[in-house]
């Protein structure tokens, strides 16, 4: 007979409720180490995020110097984004219409990492500006206006971008605190 009609006793295997029970606690510490690891990947993102506009700062202003010519940096900060407009003139670019339009010279840069939103862009201590656009100068001569782009991301995380103006240092910080008793102004 190939099977017994009975059961045996000294089996070793697992019972099918055992298996089912196993699966469901795997199952619950799975969901925990999810929703844990949830919370590092936004704050890696953010981390990310100002990491790359650290990094394409760096890069746009170090074209400048060896180019020789200006690049403008534009925060939109309506729209979520940035980009950079390279020279007016490439001439590294053979182009027949001579009039180049600013969509023909944008360079487009890395976009925000999920749920990481540009909140401001401070010029000083005393004006910030959440709304609008702002156009930043990169010179040829290794100088860039100096400015602090604020980032959050929608589940609390915060990081500052600060740009100094002689050599263009940047630096990530963890956090930051926009006061509230300044001049907000509308960039439109």
């Amino acid at each position: 007979m190939l099977f017994p009609l009975r059961p045996r006793c000294d089996s070793t295997g697992f019972m099918l409720i055992e298996l089912l029970i196993g699966l469901i606690i795997l199952s619950g510490m799975l969901t925990l180490v999810y929703s844990s690891m949830d919370s590092l990947t936004s704050e890696s993102r953010l981390e990310s995020t100002a990491r790359d506009i650290a990094s394409e700062l760096e890069s746009a202003l170090s074209e400048s110097i060896v180019t020789g010519a200006e690049h403008i940096l534009v925060y939109e900060l309506d729209d979520n984004e940035y980009w950079l407009l390279g020279p007016e003139d490439d001439t590294s670019v053979q182009i027949k219409d001579k009039r180049r339009n600013e969509e023909s010279r944008r360079l487009e840069l890395p976009v925000f990492g999920e749920g990481v939103q540009l909140a401001a862009v401070a010029l000083s201590r005393d004006k910030i500006v959440k709304r609008g656009q702002i156009r930043i100068r990169i010179s040829p001569m290794g100088t860039i206006t100096a400015h602090a782009v604020h980032l959050t991301h929608n589940e609390g995380g915060k990081m500052t971008v600060r740009i100094g103006t002689l050599g263009g240092t940047v630096d990530v910080l963890p956090d930051h605190e926009i006061p509230h008793d300044i001049e907000v102004i509308d960039e439109n």
